[in-house]
């Protein structure tokens, strides 16, 4: 799975170095989103801009308090042309 870093629903938070995105935004792979999520299998974002792609492995799941209910998945990625690392929210809504 390879997500377009560009897309407009994909949100950039330059000082936390994080980028975010309601799965429900990105309609045409929502569920295959979630599925990968659900199974913890990295998922790959590129810039088609620059070519770059960068491979993100899960690194923490959002719970409600009981641990039933995911509210999103947090990725980590290291884009070792830049030497830049980032994290990436899949808001599971």
């Amino acid at each position: 799975m390879v997500i377009n870093i560009k897309h407009p629903m994909i949100h950039w938070n330059a000082e936390d170095a994080i980028f975010s995105a309601e799965l429900s935004d990105i309609e045409e792979t929502r569920f295959e989103i979630t599925r990968l999520c659900y199974a913890g299998t990295p998922i790959y974002v590129e810039n088609r801009t620059t070519g770059r792609r960068v491979r993100m492995t899960r690194v923490g799941i959002d719970t409600d308090g009981s641990g039933e209910d995911v509210y999103g998945w947090t990725y980590r990625g290291w884009c070792q042309a830049t030497g830049n690392s980032f994290k990436f929210l899949f808001i599971n809504d």
